[in-house]
């Protein structure tokens, strides 16, 4: 019986600060995106990650980003200019 270990998958969010969207870069399809603000409320979920997400609509400040792929969630942080 052998021992597996999973690789562990990176995210890049980028850009960090964001003024108006943000694009995610992983080795793994990404399912899903939800942004949180910082007191841990869900602000916005992608079920279909499209290439880029869009915080136009978010005011000035910090968020707290999962992204879900097959082996997993991340979590990442974004400065919202």
């Amino acid at each position: 019986m052998g021992i597996t270990e999973n690789a562990v998958q990176s995210i890049t969010i980028y850009p960090n600060p964001v003024k108006d969207e943000f694009y995610i870069k992983s080795e793994l399809p990404i399912e899903k995106v939800e942004v949180y603000s910082i007191i841990g409320a869900l602000l916005l979920s992608e079920n279909h990650y499209s290439g880029k997400i869009s915080v136009s609509n978010l005011p000035r400040g910090i968020y707290m980003v999962n992204v879900y792929t097959s082996d997993g969630m991340r979590v990442g942080k974004i400065v919202k200019e």
